[in-house]
Formats: C-alpha cells, structure tokens, sequence
C-alpha cells in the first residue's frame, strides 16, 4: 500500500486529498480529503498518519491543527490545536514529523 499527496480542481477550488493505493492491484482503497497545503507524516510502524494544516477564518486569527489518522482502517483518531506548526511547502522535502530513535515517540 501508497500513500499519495494528490491535488486537483473541484468546481474551481483547489482540493487535495490522501490516496491510499494498492499499485499490485492498480486499485484507490480510500481517499480522504484533507486541507490545501499540509504537512504530512506518515508513520507504518505507528499505524498512524499525522497532517498538519492551517485553518483560516475571516474573523479570527488562523489556527494551525494536527489530524491523527489510523492506517489500518483510515479512520480518523484526533485532531490537536498546535501552538506552531512549520511550513515547509517551499521544499517539501523536510518532513515536519520525525520518528525518535527509540521509536516510540514521534517528533513534532
């Protein structure tokens, strides 16, 4: 199983969204919408998936979220209110997410 970052037009607005594909079986499994521009973490050995985004609002300052998904069923677990999140969509090969070397933890 793939994971894929995909972005395309939906009534021209931009959305992007997670695939979850079997490329033995050239089959999409499951898709999930996520907001434009995340970061995203991708963590097998934690049956977990993290996206960071930002969210804005016309009358309030933006607010900048973690989503926890689970891989084995793509389900969505929590979503956390951060303090800070890095962007890194310029060179979006910095990860934002780093696993410890113990390997029980994630690094934010």
């Amino acid at each position: 199983m793939i994971a894929v970052l995909v972005y395309s037009e939906c009534n021209g607005q931009v959305q992007a969204e997670v695939l979850w594909v079997d490329p033995f079986a050239g089959s999409v499994l499951n898709r999930l919408v996520i907001p434009v521009s995340p970061n995203l973490g991708l963590f097998p050995a934690h049956d977990c998936l993290l996206v960071s985004y930002e969210q804005h609002s016309e009358s309030a300052p933006a607010t900048d979220w973690l989503d926890i998904l689970r891989l084995s069923d793509f389900s969505f677990v929590n979503r956390l209110q951060m303090d800070y999140r890095a962007h890194f969509n310029v060179s979006p090969s910095w990860s934002t997410f780093l696993p410890s070397p113990a390997d029980n933890v994630i690094y934010m």
